[in-house]
């Protein structure tokens, strides 16, 4: 019996890499992306939810490509919103032309999944650049339980992109820290989360249950949320006792812990934690949403 179960192991382990391993392209169309626009407040954190829609295609200069529409529908209706970007893939490489210039400043590359770990990706944004660093690859899992292979990014030289100063790609999703066009972001002193990616109807990532879509936005943001620091741990006050659900997430997006609390004051160990800035993540039953940035020392 326990050989039996060391095997079934084995072949599941085998599978999940043969999974990463085979290329997912990226989605040409009924594809559509969830990300949640932030930006802090003097009580919280403002958010501006949109749905990125690809659907339809044109011809610039005799080469297809594939619409990416922005808007605030939650439907993600596309009559509601502009176009974004242009996409196509070649080679592994997504392109992409900007509609804002009529599509006469040329295309840049938006992602390469050919990139390993250790190799530089160069960001040529409409009004900046910047150089970033592959950290590391490793694998993303999706519905159906199924991985697929995932590069982590950094920022290290030229203009630090205040949009993306970090990026985590997952084979036929894109970014999925930031959103799938990481250009796309307001102004300063904004960021972005992208929530969930949807193909054909169907939610792809992230696999678990949750809200795609923030509402309620002006019921949490009020809240005097406050928070102290410790040496091990971070005790985070809220105004009222109230159900809420909170993950911590490292600088490129990933979860590193989950869990839900009915107490206005809870403590968060930092444990295993590499020192250094996370994410925190706290949702009501309400459905609204703030993001905030914290430090273990």
């Amino acid at each position: 019996m326990k050989t039996r179960w060391i095997l079934l192991l084995f072949s599941s382990l085998c599978v999940g890499r043969l999974q990463a391993q085979m290329y997912h392209p990226f989605p040409i169309d009924s594809a559509s992306w969830t990300v949640d626009f932030m930006t802090p407040i003097p009580f919280g954190t403002a958010h501006i939810p949109r749905n990125y829609v690809m659907s339809g295609d044109s011809v610039v200069n005799g080469v297809t490509y594939s619409k990416l529409y922005s808007t605030s529908d939650s439907a993600g209706t596309i009559a509601n919103g502009p176009l974004s970007a242009l996409l196509r893939e070649q080679n592994r490489v997504v392109y992409a032309l900007n509609p804002c210039c009529g599509f006469d400043s040329g295309e840049v590359a938006l992602y390469d999944f050919n990139l390993n770990t250790g190799d530089t990706f160069f960001v040529n944004a409409l009004f900046d650049t910047a150089t970033f660093e592959v950290t590391t690859v490793d694998s993303e899992m999706v519905a159906g339980s199924v991985y697929r292979r995932a590069i982590n990014l950094s920022a290290t030289g030229g203009f630090t992109p205040f949009y993306a100063p970090f990026m985590r790609w997952v084979e036929g999703i894109g970014d999925v820290v930031n959103g799938p066009y990481y250009f796309d972001v307001p102004a300063v002193d904004w960021w972005a989360l992208a929530l969930c990616f949807f193909e054909k109807g169907l939610r792809v990532w992230p696999p678990s249950t949750g809200n795609c879509w923030i509402t309620g936005l002006n019921e949490t943001e009020k809240e005097k949320t406050s928070f102290n620091y410790l040496p091990s741990y971070v005790i985070v006050t809220f105004p009222s006792d109230a159900e809420r659900k909170i993950t911590v997430m490292d600088l490129s997006g990933k979860p590193m812990r989950f869990f839900s609390t009915n107490a206005r004051q809870v403590q968060i160990e930092r444990g295993n934690l590499s020192s250094g800035m996370y994410f925190l993540k706290i949702e009501t039953s309400k459905n609204a949403l703030n993001t905030y940035k914290i430090v273990f020392n």
